[in-house]
Protein backbone atom coordinates (compact mmCIF):
# COMPACT_ATOMS: atom_id res chain seq x y z
CA UNK A 1 0.00 0.00 0.00
CA UNK A 2 1.29 3.49 -0.69
CA UNK A 3 2.17 5.08 2.31
CA UNK A 4 0.98 9.02 1.21
CA UNK A 5 -2.43 7.96 -0.82
CA UNK A 6 -3.22 4.89 0.84
CA UNK A 7 -3.57 3.42 -2.68
CA UNK A 8 -2.58 -0.26 -2.90
CA UNK A 9 -2.24 0.36 -7.07
CA UNK A 10 0.00 3.60 -6.80
CA UNK A 11 4.31 3.51 -6.35
CA UNK A 12 5.65 6.77 -5.05
CA UNK A 13 9.10 6.70 -6.59
CA UNK A 14 11.41 9.97 -5.24
CA UNK A 15 14.37 10.21 -7.48
CA UNK A 16 16.58 12.90 -8.49
CA UNK A 17 16.76 14.25 -12.25
CA UNK A 18 19.40 11.50 -13.80
CA UNK A 19 17.52 8.80 -14.43
CA UNK A 20 13.84 10.88 -15.43
CA UNK A 21 14.03 10.16 -19.24
CA UNK A 22 14.56 6.59 -18.45
CA UNK A 23 11.42 6.14 -16.33
CA UNK A 24 9.28 8.08 -18.77
CA UNK A 25 9.94 5.12 -20.98
CA UNK A 26 9.70 2.54 -18.65
CA UNK A 27 6.95 3.74 -16.60
CA UNK A 28 4.09 3.38 -19.11
CA UNK A 29 5.02 -0.52 -20.45
CA UNK A 30 5.69 -1.05 -16.19
CA UNK A 31 1.58 0.35 -15.53
CA UNK A 32 0.29 -1.37 -18.14
CA UNK A 33 1.52 -5.25 -17.49
CA UNK A 34 1.01 -4.42 -14.05
CA UNK A 35 -1.93 -2.21 -13.30
CA UNK A 36 0.47 -0.38 -10.45
CA UNK A 37 0.34 3.68 -11.66
CA UNK A 38 3.73 4.81 -11.00
CA UNK A 39 3.75 8.56 -9.25
CA UNK A 40 7.38 10.21 -9.37
CA UNK A 41 8.72 12.98 -6.93
CA UNK A 42 12.29 14.49 -8.88
CA UNK A 43 14.18 16.82 -7.18
CA UNK A 44 17.69 17.67 -6.22
CA UNK A 45 19.37 15.27 -4.68
CA UNK A 46 19.68 17.66 -1.22
CA UNK A 47 15.97 18.38 -1.30
CA UNK A 48 15.25 14.92 -1.72
CA UNK A 49 17.14 13.89 1.57
CA UNK A 50 15.48 17.32 2.94
CA UNK A 51 12.11 15.98 2.51
CA UNK A 52 12.88 12.48 3.57
CA UNK A 53 14.70 13.63 7.10
CA UNK A 54 11.56 15.95 7.97
CA UNK A 55 8.99 12.92 7.18
CA UNK A 56 8.65 12.57 3.60
CA UNK A 57 8.00 8.76 2.44
CA UNK A 58 8.02 6.87 -0.82
CA UNK A 59 7.82 3.68 -1.79
CA UNK A 60 11.04 3.48 -3.85
CA UNK A 61 13.97 5.77 -3.98
CA UNK A 62 16.42 6.48 -6.35
CA UNK A 63 19.32 8.14 -5.11
CA UNK A 64 23.14 7.68 -4.78
CA UNK A 65 24.57 5.14 -2.75
CA UNK A 66 25.90 7.45 -0.27
CA UNK A 67 22.74 9.20 0.44
CA UNK A 68 21.17 5.74 0.98
CA UNK A 69 23.90 4.85 3.25
CA UNK A 70 23.60 8.04 5.38
CA UNK A 71 19.66 7.87 5.47
CA UNK A 72 19.83 4.17 6.39
CA UNK A 73 22.68 5.11 9.35
CA UNK A 74 19.92 7.48 10.32
CA UNK A 75 17.29 5.18 10.00
CA UNK A 76 14.74 6.58 7.80
CA UNK A 77 15.53 3.78 5.22
CA UNK A 78 16.22 -0.46 5.33
CA UNK A 79 19.75 -1.05 4.56
CA UNK A 80 19.06 -4.65 3.74
CA UNK A 81 16.43 -3.64 0.91
CA UNK A 82 19.40 -1.68 -1.57
CA UNK A 83 19.48 -3.24 -5.06
CA UNK A 84 22.06 -1.16 -7.48
CA UNK A 85 20.27 -0.74 -10.92
CA UNK A 86 22.30 1.48 -12.79
CA UNK A 87 25.08 4.55 -12.92
CA UNK A 88 25.43 7.70 -14.16
CA UNK A 89 28.71 8.77 -16.09
CA UNK A 90 29.90 12.48 -16.48
CA UNK A 91 31.93 13.35 -19.12
CA UNK A 92 33.91 16.24 -19.80
CA UNK A 93 35.22 17.36 -22.98
CA UNK A 94 38.01 20.37 -23.89
CA UNK A 95 38.22 22.90 -26.30
CA UNK A 96 41.02 20.83 -29.33
CA UNK A 97 44.18 22.11 -28.70
CA UNK A 98 44.18 23.22 -25.02
CA UNK A 99 45.65 21.35 -22.78
CA UNK A 100 44.33 18.09 -21.14
CA UNK A 101 43.00 19.31 -17.15
CA UNK A 102 44.36 17.33 -14.30
CA UNK A 103 41.38 15.83 -12.79
CA UNK A 104 43.28 13.18 -11.01
CA UNK A 105 42.23 14.21 -7.37
CA UNK A 106 38.78 16.43 -6.04
CA UNK A 107 40.71 19.01 -5.42
CA UNK A 108 42.59 18.98 -8.54
CA UNK A 109 39.59 18.56 -10.36
CA UNK A 110 37.86 21.77 -8.40
CA UNK A 111 40.69 23.56 -9.46
CA UNK A 112 40.29 22.25 -12.99
CA UNK A 113 36.37 23.02 -12.92
CA UNK A 114 37.02 26.64 -11.60
CA UNK A 115 39.20 27.92 -14.85
CA UNK A 116 36.49 26.62 -17.01
CA UNK A 117 32.73 28.46 -18.59
CA UNK A 118 29.36 27.00 -18.81
CA UNK A 119 28.61 26.98 -22.49
CA UNK A 120 24.78 26.36 -22.94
Amino acid sequence: MNSITGDFNRIHVMSGGAPKEVFALLAPKFEQQTGNKVKFTYAVITELREQLGTGATADVLVLPTPVLDSLAKDGKVRADSRATFGTVGISAVVKEGAPRPDISSKEKFRAAMSLCRVVR
